[in-house]
């Protein structure tokens, strides 16, 4: 029975990661090969930064915008049957959606005209779905840990692909975009079948397969009252882990990639260094899948609030990439068209988020999930729900941020080849005016976003 019950939940949580690896496709693929995305499409140099800035937020939104409606959904259902099957029936929904978006892409690319503009509205939509997905970590937040890890891991395997079709393939960036948008399309429609499986099957959800697999029978759960911690109790004991998430997300959404590399370095030679932070940014996942797999990250505890400690050196990075740009101070300056040293910045980001982002939503499911046992509870569910919403509000707040900057630094000057500035504002009028552009632009994107105006910048 116990090897029965050892085998069930090891293939149950190989199917939880598996689907949610499925989910992460699209927008690896997209940071792996944002270079190609820019030649094919045929984007002016100068607006490279902007437009993928801009579909990153408008992403952001939508991202938003589904999880928002999935939320909704999840609670004018709870009164009809069970809400976590409920749940489940409409991830599936979700998920099949994002499969068909996934071969809108594939058919986007088989037929090129106007190619940034239809990419642009294919990714935006598929966003929707991908934020309503991205919850299906409640139905299962016993896997967290391997479901994390699965979805940052396939950055990883993406970007090793990448490697190799651009082996083969470099002088065709056309061709290697239609092989990973097959590829992906093909791997999501299996992660729905499985998914499927995993909601209606009797192996993961059903009362008949807990007791087979040798947990307590309905009699015997009388006996066992588990009582649920209040939201105020679960969410004082998850704070750290969920403001882990913005600490690392207000670096790396605003200065990634728009940013740092493409407001530093020539658009080609931004494309190793997009490959190479996309493998990074699975660095932490896999070191927690490890910690917990040795019994290190069983629950959450304070020995994990020393990543705060890494904000210090990512201050500096920000700091020094906004002096590059703006400055004539040597030390500074050198950073510009230097490959070794945007990279070096760029990679040190991409490492420390790549802690921050599982650190966050493995911290918040084990505060949920394991938080409270030795008072015989359970954290508040709805933790991970806000969790999962906030973290969509952080990125679009921060990403519109970064496209209200970078427009706002295009316009006067501060941009490859030369960075020569076209205003003769005083330093303080021009700070006071960066602040201000920034925050307006940002504002005015969120409107221009549904207007589409993204053909402004083709």
């Amino acid at each position: 029975m116990t090897g029965s019950k050892s085998t069930w939940e090891r293939f149950c949580k190989l199917v939880a990661a598996y689907v949610y690896f499925t989910v992460g496709l699209t927008i690896s693929q997209f940071e792996a090969s944002s270079r190609h995305i820019a030649v094919v499409a045929n984007i002016p140099i100068h607006n490279t930064s902007i437009y993928l800035t801009k579909l990153y937020s408008i992403r952001c939104l939508l991202n938003l915008a589904g999880a928002v409606l999935e939320l909704v959904s999840f609670n004018c259902m709870k009164s009809h049957g069970d809400p976590k099957k409920n749940r489940g029936y409409f991830s599936i929904v979700n998920l099949g959606a994002l499969a068909a978006v996934r071969v809108l892409f594939v058919l986007a690319l088989h037929f090129p005209r106007q190619l940034a503009y239809h990419l642009y509205i294919v990714l935006a939509l598929e966003a929707i779905f991908l934020g309503a997905a991205m919850p299906i970590i409640t139905i299962a937040p016993e896997h967290a840990v391997a479901m994390m890890f699965a979805f940052n891991s396939c950055r990883i395997l993406v970007t090793l692909f990448q490697f190799v079709i651009d082996w083969f393939l470099y002088s065709r960036p056309l061709v290697m975009m239609q092989i990973q948008a097959w590829v992906g399309a093909i791997l999501s429609i299996l992660g729905l079948v499985l998914w499927i499986y995993y909601i209606t099957g009797d192996a993961c959800m059903t009362e008949k397969q807990a007791i087979e697999s040798g947990k307590p029978s309905p009699e015997e759960k009388k006996e066992e009252i588990v009582k649920v911690a209040s939201f105020s109790e679960t969410i004082k004991k998850g704070l750290s882990p969920l403001l882990i998430f913005p600490a690392g997300a207000i670096f790396k959404d605003f200065l990634y990639p728009g940013v740092l590399p493409y407001a530093l370095l020539q658009r080609d030679k931004c494309h190793i260094i997009n490959k190479w932070s996309t493998i990074l940014y699975g660095i932490g996942s896999i070191a927690l899948f490890i910690f917990e797999r040795v019994g290190v990250f069983e629950e959450w505890n304070h020995n994990y609030d020393s990543i705060w400690c890494a904000t210090i050196p990512m201050n500096v990075i920000a700091v020094y990439t906004m002096m590059a740009i703006h400055t004539r101070i040597p030390a500074a300056t050198k950073i510009r068209n230097s490959k070794p040293i945007v990279m070096t910045m760029t990679l040190i980001l991409m490492i420390y988020y790549s802690f921050t982002f599982p650190l966050s939503f493995n911290g918040v499911a084990k505060v949920v999930h394991k938080g409270f046992i030795k008072q015989n509870m359970k954290g508040d569910t709805a933790l991970i729900s806000l969790h999962t919403n906030m973290v969509f509000i952080y990125r679009l707040v921060f990403s519109k941020l970064s496209v209200g900057y970078n427009k706002t630094r295009v316009d006067l000057g501060y941009h490859l080849p030369k960075f020569r500035p076209n205003h003769r504002m005083s330093r303080s009028n021009l700070a006071w005016y960066f602040i201000r552009n920034t925050f307006r632009i940002a504002w005015r994107d969120m409107g221009s976003d549904i207007k589409m105006n993204i053909k402004d910048y083709l």
